[in-house]
């Protein structure tokens, strides 16, 4: 043997090399080591092969910081959800479904398509039939970038999803129907997927439910979806930079309609969509850890996802930020990036929701005895409890930190972990030692 070093922390252990007149490769010597009396342990030196994460070969991904990111212009550590922590337990299962609930898709889009049953039960509720596409009259351009977050295929080109293995529910329906034809839409989504998401809702005015949807999203988040252990229901929180819930409104609320401008309402507001205690409601927060600007916020907020950020009162005011790169409509001539079948310019709770959203497809695709109750609730326990003690730039609040409950009124519980609620969701698949005893053969049965 030939001696090469000790290690100083450790000072009864040293390092050798075994040379070749000991005629013997290193395991037999350790074994003949171990036999000397002064020898208290002997072990070889193993060189170690292991295989690097699996991040994905798809040329865009390297721009998805929400998914996996380093410090960067207007980035932090830490903004992002650990996607390749989750994917290295699961990237998703067909055997999961996504429905995307939105307002057209464009599902020639090489990333919204895949392999096997990457796509089930597409519907169009505005045409009647089974394509679901966008129309260039009626500028349905949100439902793809939507999609494209939440399920966009792993096929070594443009983006991924959070959950590129998962297949891919698209349903198109007009954003003003009724509630008779929202019954309709949940009723057929909620038998067959198993997560959905809604990246919709109303504007700051009293917008409760009514008692036909409350009653129906309470029920299908119980007992629906196929696996009848209840369908996981996420709701965007908006984008107005209002309250979810504010029934006084004593000093009245302005904000910001996209063609009518300012508006003041005095009156209540109430967003029964998102403040529905069986849905998950999702705010956003941004490449700097902060609050999105124009993230809706209250004590209904149930977790946030990153997104991007803008002024929500004034379009030309710069706040920093970086946009959420995913799937574009290029085909039908309208998107977000001109002539582009990808974009870099998505964001809102519009973004923040199908993120969280794939998320819980991933942690059922690991454990699908999970209920959507229990998705709910590991996703709350697993965040990242981000902080931001700045005071919101419109109505001067500070609500970035948490009671004591572990709850802030702009990011729920925290900033969602895909890596950690995978783990949880993974850990609680194991089978449960049986606890039942067994009733002695001597003894009578007693009710």
């Amino acid at each position: 043997l030939q001696y090469m070093r000790n290690y100083p922390n450790l000072p009864d252990r040293h390092l050798f090399r075994v040379t070749s007149s000991a005629g013997k490769n290193p395991i037999k010597v350790c074994s003949d080591l171990i036999g000397l009396e002064n020898v208290l342990h002997a072990e070889p030196n193993l060189i170690n092969r292991f295989d690097p994460a699996a991040l994905p070969k798809d040329d865009l991904f390297k721009n998805q910081w929400h998914l996996h990111s380093k410090k960067g212009i207007d980035l932090v550590n830490g903004a992002n959800v650990n996607a390749p922590g989750a994917w290295d337990i699961t990237k998703g299962t067909r055997n999961i479904t996504v429905a995307v609930i939105d307002d057209g898709f464009d599902l020639s889009h090489p990333d919204l398509k895949g392999d096997g049953r990457k796509i089930v039960h597409a519907k169009d509720f505005v045409d009647g039939d089974l394509h679901p596409f966008p129309t260039v009259e009626n500028n349905d351009y949100h439902g793809t970038p939507c999609a494209g977050v939440a399920i966009g295929e792993e096929n070594g080109s443009g983006i991924l999803g959070i959950a590129p293995g998962c297949s891919f529910m698209p349903i198109r329906f007009d954003l003003a129907a009724d509630d008779n034809m929202l019954y309709e839409i949940f009723d057929f989504v909620g038998a067959r997927a198993d997560v959905i998401s809604c990246s919709w809702g109303p504007v700051p005015v009293y917008a409760p439910l009514s008692s036909l949807l409350s009653d129906q999203l309470t029920k299908l988040a119980k007992d629906g979806g196929p696996r009848k252990k209840g369908v996981v229901i996420c709701f965007a929180a908006g984008n107005f930079n209002a309250p979810l819930k504010d029934l006084r409104n004593k000093k009245g609320f302005e904000w910001r309609h996209p063609s009518k401008g300012i508006i003041k309402n005095s009156q209540a507001i109430f967003n029964g969509n998102a403040a529905h205690p069986s849905v998950i409601a999702v705010s956003a927060s941004t490449s700097q850890n902060r609050k999105s600007a124009y993230s809706n916020w209250g004590k209904e907020i149930t977790v946030c996802a990153p997104s991007d950020n803008w002024h929500p009162i004034d379009p030309q005011a710069y706040v920093p930020g970086r946009g959420i790169w995913t799937t574009d409509n290029e085909t039908f001539g309208i998107g977000f990036s001109d002539n582009s079948r990808y974009t870099g310019h998505f964001g809102g709770t519009s973004s923040a929701t199908p993120l969280v959203a794939g998320i819980a497809a991933l942690m059922l695709s690991v454990n699908p005895k999970l209920s959507a109750r229990e998705v709910k609730t590991i996703l709350q326990k697993t965040t990242d409890k981000i902080v931001d003690k700045k005071a919101d730039i419109i109505l001067k609040h500070k609500k970035g930190t948490y009671n004591s409950k572990g709850h802030s009124e702009w990011f729920g519980t925290g900033k969602v972990n895909a890596a950690a609620a995978v783990v949880m969701a993974a850990s609680k698949n194991k089978q449960k030692p049986d606890t039942k005893k067994e009733t002695p053969k001597n003894e009578k049965e007693v009710a």
